[in-house]
């Protein structure tokens, strides 16, 4: 795995980890930061899985789920 790769999941980690510990202490606008971050992060770790070439861009609609048979 490439560092670049490593290090976007292991930011997508800390967020997503942070978001959980806010929302346990309540606190939800800290929680909803950090789930900003994590939704950015993501989008940085897509970007790097394509440069690498490790997956390819799909059209269809955002956020949609797929399914079986579909």
């Amino acid at each position: 795995m490439s560092r670049a790769l490593t290090l976007a999941l292991v930011q997508l980690e800390v967020e997503l980890l942070a978001a959980l510990r806010a929302l346990e202490e309540g606190d939800e606008k800290a929680a909803e930061a950090f789930l900003v971050a994590a939704h950015i992060s993501l989008a940085e770790l897509k970007d790097t899985l394509l440069l690498k070439g490790l997956v390819e861009e799909v059209d269809g609609p955002k956020g949609a789920i797929p399914v079986d048979g579909a």
